[in-house]
């Protein structure tokens, strides 16, 4: 009986994370000061690069694999397929676009994992990382916003690593407002 309030209070927790790490993800500035498009595609880039994230912190923690690793990760597959669902692809084709997605998150996640070296990353992965940003979000374009968002990135696992498990899980870490034009976490 214990065992199913624990679940319900970590469910709870990991609906709280994602639900603020998609407020962040969707934040105005990134698709204004940062250049992103507001597409599909575009969106789904930005997210998976904060999903990703938080997975790492969560890994470097030696939770990754664990609840709240999977279930942030579930959470996110299980939004993307709502979203499918709400843009009307039809059940025949959504199990094939989220197979697709899973690829394409799993292989961004891999290429970003070996670019972000260290824990948390430092500045020196910031060229490797400009590149892989150019390619997945600005179609290889090699402009300032990719510069600037493979910063944030940095800056962002940087700012992960320094905080409380605590402030991650239950999603206050993303809970506040920032400033992405002015480096602000």
């Amino acid at each position: 009986m214990f065992g199913f309030f624990r679940r319900k209070n970590q469910d709870n927790q990991v609906a709280a994370l994602y639900a603020n790490i998609v407020k962040r993800a969707r934040h105005p500035s990134f698709y204004q000061f940062g250049e992103v498009n507001d597409t599909f595609d575009g969106r789904f880039e930005l997210l998976s690069l904060h999903v990703h994230i938080v997975l790492r912190d969560l890994r470097r923690r030696g939770l990754g694999r664990e609840a709240q690793g999977q279930a942030l990760f579930d959470t996110f597959f299980q939004d993307l397929d709502q979203g499918l669902r709400e843009s009307g692809v039809g059940d025949m084709g959504i199990s094939k676009k989220i197979r697709r997605m899973a690829e394409a998150f799993y292989g961004r996640a891999a290429a970003y994992d070996e670019v972000m070296v260290g824990s948390p990353c430092s500045h020196e992965s910031l060229g490797e990382l400009t590149q892989m940003i150019s390619r997945n979000f600005f179609d290889g374009a090699k402009t300032k916003p990719a510069e600037n968002l493979a910063a944030y990135a940095i800056a962002l696992d940087q700012f992960l690593s320094n905080a409380a498990l605590d402030t991650i899980v239950s999603g206050q870490i993303f809970a506040n407002d920032f400033d992405f034009e002015n480096d602000k976490l």
